[in-house]
């Protein structure tokens, strides 16, 4: 089990889960709509929270640790699960 050494950004999350689903920094910045450097300071942050590496560099980009893997469902759960949150409001009245 994973100690967090701070609160953890739900952005950050999000941004690590774009690069997961992704495979790159830039890649995943242009899914969220944000600069490269803006991806690699989330993903910097989220590791420094976790006190893990979640990617390895390689020639192919970023690639997965086995516990970037292994969080990859709950990052997702969450995903849907903010978007059922957002939906739940409906039209804007």
């Amino acid at each position: 089990m994973l100690l967090m050494k701070r609160p953890i950004d739900w952005d950050d999350q999000r941004a690590f889960l774009a690069v997961l689903e992704e495979g790159s920094l830039s890649a995943a910045a242009r899914r969220m709509g944000v600069a490269q450097p803006t991806m690699r300071a989330r993903i910097e942050a989220l590791e420094r929270a976790l006190d893990t590496t979640l990617f390895t560099r390689s020639v192919r980009g970023l690639v997965p640790t086995e516990q970037a893997r292994a969080l990859g469902d709950a990052a997702r759960a969450m995903a849907r699960a903010s978007e059922a949150f957002v939906r739940s409001i409906g039209p804007a009245g």
